[in-house]
């Protein structure tokens, strides 16, 4: 999924069945991002709302993400589109470096 403005691709994001052993039923925001040009005027927000729309539709009863652990102005903004930790991590090697990441989701009602 991508958003445009005039013609010209200012985000896009990455989404899949979970590649995660325990999560084989959500689906997985994989990335998202936003040129930073263009942070801050909702086109993040359209895209994740899009995906929810994607997730309902294609009867997902959960979406889930990885943060980076201390991202806190990602976790504010997942948080503000209803996503909550449920406390699982893993650590990954990012540039040689060892990092954390918190699992997020969001949950539907079951129909």
């Amino acid at each position: 999924m991508g958003a445009t403005i005039e013609e010209k691709i200012i985000a896009c994001t990455c989404l899949g069945d979970s590649r995660y052993q325990g999560y084989e039923t959500q689906l997985e925001l994989i990335s998202i991002y936003v040129l930073p040009k263009y942070w801050n005027l909702g086109a993040g927000s359209l895209l994740v709302d899009e995906v929810l729309k994607y997730a309902i539709n294609n009867n997902y009863l959960e979406v889930g993400l990885w943060v980076l652990d201390g991202n806190r102005q990602a976790i504010r903004f997942y948080e503000k589109k209803g996503f909550i930790s449920n406390g699982d991590t893993i650590q990954s090697m990012i540039g040689g470096k060892s990092i954390i990441e918190k699992r997020y989701i969001k949950e539907f009602v079951k129909r």
